[in-house]
């Protein structure tokens, strides 16, 4: 149970009062279809919607087919969303080891949950665009590219 209200703690922080909601039935409630939800949380149809997409784009939930009455099921993941206590030391690191723009590439993806590389690149080099650029505006580009792959060349 005090498990269940950290998480809703940290969904209500990060996401707003909906998506506790929709998390801490998921939580009690274990995998339920998208109607049960809409008919046990209170909420209108799209609002649960965009809550369960919220938490799909950070992986916080996985659907499933249910074979029987053919919809999805939503169930939600505590350990994940227990990780977002943790996003300050994942900054800290990537900072440690990879300086600015490697912090700033994490900060990006751990706040959209996933992103593909050349629109994180583009965040990531408007952020450090403080007139070190050249006259193309490529450089902080190319920089936060080579910073992206020289972090992924070192974890593998």
């Amino acid at each position: 149970m005090e498990r269940t209200r950290l998480c809703g703690l940290i969904l209500r922080e990060n996401f707003g009062d909906p998506v506790e909601q929709v998390g801490i039935y998921l939580m009690k409630n274990g995998a339920r279809p998208l109607f049960s939800i809409v008919r046990d949380c209170k909420y209108d149809r799209s609002t649960v919607q965009k809550c369960l997409r919220s938490l799909l784009q950070h992986q916080l939930i996985w659907h499933a087919p249910n074979r029987s009455a053919a919809c999805n099921l939503y169930e939600i993941d505590m350990n994940k969303i227990l990780w977002f206590s943790r996003y300050s030391k994942f900054i800290y690191l990537a900072k440690m080891h990879f300086d600015d723009p490697g912090e700033l590439i994490v900060e990006n993806l751990l706040l959209q949950g996933q992103n593909v590389m050349s629109n994180c690149v583009q965040v990531v080099s408007e952020k450090l665009d403080d007139g070190t650029k050249d006259e193309t505006g490529d450089f902080e580009y190319h920089f936060c590219s080579l910073q992206i792959l020289f972090a992924i060349d070192r974890h593998w």
